[in-house]
């Protein structure tokens, strides 16, 4: 199983790549059972995210509504230390991104309002 693009091409391929690093990190080590590690990776796609979409938060952005929830799904099973929640979190996370790619790529510009509290403590997720 592999990570498909989180983001469409209007951001900048540095970030793309990094999140989708970290999000087969993610999915390596909650294959190999390392739920810290799988927590340590999704911290990584969470800076990466923030630094791609000027510090917004999942919901200030236009990723889709589905992908926001299976990310959320999966944040909570990481902060819960819960390795099989996050496993099936994963896996519906990936088995939407697939769906997605097989679909017209869903614009993520971010919102052009300029009054987002932007900062390394804002929650990407929530």
């Amino acid at each position: 199983m592999s990570v498909s693009a989180i983001t469409a091409n209007s951001n900048p391929p540095i970030y793309q790549h990094s999140m989708r690093q970290d999000m087969q990190g993610v999915q390596r080590a909650l294959n190999s059972g390392d739920i810290e590690g799988a927590q340590q990776e999704f911290v990584a796609f969470k800076d990466d995210f923030h630094a791609t979409h000027q510090g917004r938060a999942l919901f200030q952005t236009h990723v889709p509504v589905q992908i926001q929830q299976d990310l959320r799904g999966l944040q909570s099973a990481l902060q819960a230390g819960d390795l099989a929640g996050a496993q099936q979190a994963f896996a519906t996370f990936h088995q939407d991104m697939m769906h997605l790619g097989q679909t017209e790529p869903p614009s993520v510009e971010p919102p052009q309002s300029t009054d987002v509290a932007a900062g390394p403590g804002v929650n990407v997720i929530v």
